[in-house]
């Protein structure tokens, strides 16, 4: 990354106009889109960094822990964020989590296909599809069968224990 661009973690509790921006990015009223309460909560289960190039806020990456060594992952930018810098702090961030033995989880669109190989090419494998966005989907009845499919990615730091067999489920 450039000199001048940074991660840093996001403090719910006194940034809520950078969370409030940066939920903002994502315009279309979407189904699978989580509530802002959700996005901004002061969980400690939920760990939120911020991209910045100098002054300007880029990017937001989400990071929300399902079981003891195993973390959801989210990441939202504005539109005319340098691709290249959100894909290198991204990166950053996936190495960070591979080099602490946590696995990471994602559901991307498959439709999303420079997503989908971008989350492919830090170390994340396809491991299964599924019709809805996931655990933030807010769709409560039954899956429509108009519904574009999503790709569930994985990460597997841990070779010797089988997917789904994570410690603290």
């Amino acid at each position: 990354m450039p000199s001048k661009a940074f991660l840093r973690a996001l403090d719910p509790q006194t940034e809520q106009d950078l969370f409030q921006e940066a939920f903002n990015w994502r315009k279309s009223p979407r189904r699978d889109r989580v509530a802002f309460e959700v996005f901004a909560a002061n969980d400690p289960r939920q760990i939120v960094m911020g991209l910045f190039d100098g002054e300007d806020f880029l990017a937001v990456y989400v990071f929300y822990q399902m079981s003891t060594d195993t973390w959801d992952c989210h990441f939202t930018s504005r539109r005319d964020a340098p691709k290249d810098l959100v894909w290198a702090a991204g990166r950053q961030l996936v190495m960070f989590f591979t080099e602490n033995n946590l696995n990471l989880h994602a559901v991307v669109p498959q439709r999303n296909k420079p997503l989908c190989r971008w989350v492919a090419s830090v170390g994340l494998r396809v491991v299964g599809t599924q019709q809805s966005g996931g655990q933030n989907d807010t769709d409560s009845g039954s899956v429509s069968a108009t519904r574009k499919p999503f790709l569930e990615f994985r990460s597997w730091v841990n070779a010797n224990r089988p997917f789904g067999q994570e410690t603290g489920k």
